[in-house]
């Protein structure tokens, strides 16, 4: 393989770990969760895609260090509060809103939500492969 076919095959990867970065990463401060196009709502599920530390936010613009759930967690919405000032917040029936300053909930440009899906033609075929079982869809 000659330089220039390394080099190709090397910006042609590093090209995809940046599409893939972009694609994944949350975008804004929409509160909705920009990948959603209904609003949040009590009952929903949340996926964590938050990937750095959590911190407090304060209304004279400082903040301390927090604690949240982690990227990949999957919690059910107890609660949506608008956000006036701020963005829209959400907390969860099993995670704790936070603590001892009266910082509750989580901005919900953090996490996606988890649309509920209805089984196709597509996900009976793929059962029967994995299970050997037929299933109904409809």
């Amino acid at each position: 393989m000659t330089i220039g076919g390394i080099l190709f095959a090397a910006w042609a990867f590093l090209t995809c770990i940046a599409v893939l970065l972009v694609l994944t990463a949350p975008h804004g401060w929409e509160g909705a969760g920009s990948m959603n196009s209904t609003p949040w709502q009590k009952g929903n599920l949340a996926l964590c895609v938050k990937r750095d530390a959590w911190r407090r936010m304060f209304p004279d613009g400082s903040s301390q260090p927090g604690s949240g759930p982690g990227c990949g967690t999957v919690l059910r919405v107890r609660e949506v509060c608008s956000g006036v000032v701020g963005p829209v917040t959400l907390r969860f029936s099993d995670y704790p809103d936070i603590d001892e300053f009266g910082w509750k909930g989580y901005n919900a440009a953090c996490f996606r939500k988890i649309e509920p899906h209805t089984p196709d033609e597509e996900d009976a075929e793929t059962l029967r492969l994995l299970t050997g079982v037929n299933v109904e869809v409809g």
